[in-house]
């Protein structure tokens, strides 16, 4: 994605009325919400099922083994979430959710003191309700830290996770790591890290890569800033680059993914195109905005030291209070509180994917890994593909490349140099 770009979003729309909503997405397309009752401490979850489009054409193998492209146009402006119903599971306030695949992780504070709870739970296909989820959680939450406002992120491709919260009696700011055990249901933690200060924190782990980004804003003043810290999950710690001032406004939220460009990503050094969505809440009226950010990687310095964000400008995008945003692949899904009402509000944006081209070398290369299906739609393309999947290339300059969750694909395709905003869509 371009970080000058904006985000083609679909109108918001009430799908449940409480406060202090967080959401997140698995790569699978579903989501997890958690919030709280607005009349008493009472959280509750819902799952919502996104069914993706796939890009078209498609490609199909007859029986005599040749391949031909579908017209079947499904479309994603047509794309509603199928929501589960909303299914009480703890008390507290503040609650921010996590998602692995099927393993959930809820992080909150309680409701009397300042004290931060989690609960472990697995998502649980809903037979009596078609395309929906349930979560089995834990018989009970369990006590890791003192502090408030807690948040919470996966690393995506293991099963550890980072947690921020604010000091119970100051405007400092800590972070622990913690290694989720699925069957039990529990969580082993490092020891909390003091990092920064600040207030209201956010933070989410960069995929395919050791670093994480984080969100606060300043305790004196309406100003925001992110940092860069690489995670050192064996000591349980993370190292951290200077904070940067980006933005001014209250309530912040990260999300962020990686898209693999040419030459593939390089876990050390966070190689590919790693995108970040932020949104916040104006300071000074209730107005929703997003930011798109890129990681940039400096070669030659130390680590997280040699980290910055590449931030473009900042949106409006709705009125309301409190937003979160998460993200896979394909899709963008924020929510928020009404400015008004306690009335819940979702929306969400397609993923586009716009990968980098070199003029010298004039390729595109993209990979998938074992599990993950591929199915993309080179346009502009003026020689034919190679793959390890099945691939198609025809008149109007355009490859389609498709790669199963048992066979990576892996294509890549020569491009004129005068094209250099080439979509994969």
């Amino acid at each position: 994605m371009d970080t000058g770009g904006t985000l083609d979003f679909h109108p918001s729309y009430n799908y449940d009325s409480g406060v202090q909503n967080s959401i997140c997405i698995n790569r699978s397309g579903v989501a997890v919400e958690v919030h709280k009752s607005e009349n008493k401490d009472t959280l509750y979850y819902r799952t919502a099922t996104f069914n993706l489009p796939t890009p078209l054409p498609v490609i199909t193998e007859s029986s005599s083994g040749s391949s031909s492209s579908s017209s079947d146009k499904s479309d994603f402006s047509t794309i509603t979430p199928v929501w589960s119903n909303s299914h009480d599971f703890d008390t507290g306030i503040l609650p921010s959710v996590a998602i692995q695949d099927t393993t959930v992780v809820e992080v909150h504070q309680s409701e009397t003191r300042e004290e931060l709870y989690y609960r472990v739970g697995t998502l649980v296909h809903d037979s009596s309700h078609l395309n929906t989820y349930t979560v089995s959680w834990s018989s009970t939450s369990s006590h890791y830290d003192s502090g408030k406002r807690p948040h919470i992120s996966f690393c995506p491709d293991s099963l550890h996770i980072v947690v921020v919260h604010e000091s119970p009696s100051s405007h400092s700011l800590f972070y622990r790591i913690g290694s989720v055990n699925p069957a039990q249901k529990s969580i082993t933690f490092s020891a909390s890290h003091l990092y920064d200060s600040g207030v209201t924190p956010s933070i989410s782990w960069i995929p395919k890569t050791l670093y994480c980004i984080e969100l606060h804003k300043s305790e004196r003043r309406d100003v925001l800033y992110s940092k860069i810290g690489r995670v050192h999950k064996d000591s349980g710690s993370i190292s951290w680059a200077p904070s940067h001032d980006f933005d001014t406004g209250i309530n912040p939220n990260i999300t962020s993914f990686m898209f693999v460009t040419e030459g593939g990503v390089r876990e050390e050094k966070g190689k590919g195109e790693v995108n970040f969505i932020e949104v916040h809440q104006s300071e000074n009226r209730s107005k929703v905005y997003y930011r798109l950010g890129k990681l940039l990687v400096e070669e030659g310095k130390k680590e997280e030291a040699g980290c910055e964000v590449e931030w473009g400008r900042s949106h409006a995008m709705d009125s309301g209070v409190r937003p979160s945003v998460t993200m896979n692949e394909r899709i963008i899904v924020e929510v928020h509180k009404s400015e008004n009402y306690d009335k819940l509000y979702t929306r969400f944006a397609e993923v586009k994917l716009r990968p980098e081209v070199h003029a010298a070398q004039n390729k595109i290369r993209i990979e998938t890994q074992s599990g993950d299906a591929l199915i993309a739609t080179i346009h502009g393309v003026n020689t034919s593909a190679g793959s390890s999947s099945s691939s198609n290339s025809n008149n109007n300059n355009s490859v389609t490349v498709i790669g199963s969750p048992t066979a990576p694909a892996t294509v890549t395709v020569s491009i004129a140099a005068s094209q250099p905003d080439l979509v994969v869509l």
